[in-house]
């Protein structure tokens, strides 16, 4: 829910009633007013209304439902186990479902913040270089293996073909020389197509 106030609201607010409103987003604006001198600015954010202990699990899972409602979490669930288990070629599914598990990381990144801030959880811990070097790497492998460097456009579609679908191609172009068949069927970014076997 969209709110604004005069004064900047906290990051949680005790309602009296036994719920709780979590401020997130917070941000200062110039304020929107008719007159053209007028000064000042205004506070903008987002706010999750909670009922009970306003505990990081429990925002969390606010927090995600206003994003995502249940159905929308399992269809992008189910689309990508089928890309996963070539029963799809749909590779945007594994674009949407990548996305969705960054912005579940990014909100509980933006909630373990706001609550270190309040003292509601233990600092991080600081890393060691060793840890340092250790999640760069991960990076790096994470980045390697990422649509930015394993992608072409095809139809003017971004589509990839990973080694376990390389390697369905490969036994059905040998089968088709053993078969003397003389096309094969090739499922490229949604789209069927039928190729010479000799080609390839």
């Amino acid at each position: 829910m969209k709110s604004n106030s005069d004064v900047k609201p906290p990051i949680l607010q005790d309602l009296g009633d036994g719920s709780w409103h979590y401020n997130y987003h917070i941000a200062e604006v110039p304020k929107q007013t008719e007159e053209e001198n007028a000064a000042g600015t205004v506070f903008e954010y987002d706010t999750i209304h909670i009922w009970g202990n306003p505990n990081y699990d429990a925002i969390v899972k606010a927090v995600i439902a206003m994003q995502y409602t249940p159905s929308e979490e399992t269809s992008l669930i189910n689309k990508y186990n089928a890309l996963t288990l070539k029963l799809s070629i749909d590779n945007s599914d594994r674009d949407k479902y990548e996305a969705y598990l960054k912005d579940v990381a990014n909100i509980k990144a933006m909630i373990k913040t706001d609550l270190r801030t309040l003292g509601y959880l233990e600092p991080e811990p600081v890393r060691t270089l060793e840890q340092a070097i250790a999640g760069k790497l991960a990076e790096i492998d994470e980045y390697d293996n990422s649509n930015e460097v394993n992608s072409f456009i095809f139809n003017g579609q971004k589509t990839w073909i990973d080694a376990g679908t390389r390697a369905v191609f490969r036994n059905s172009i040998d089968s088709a020389e053993l078969l003397e068949e003389e096309t094969i069927q090739m499922p490229i970014a949604n789209t069927i197509l039928t190729v010479p076997a000799r080609d390839l």
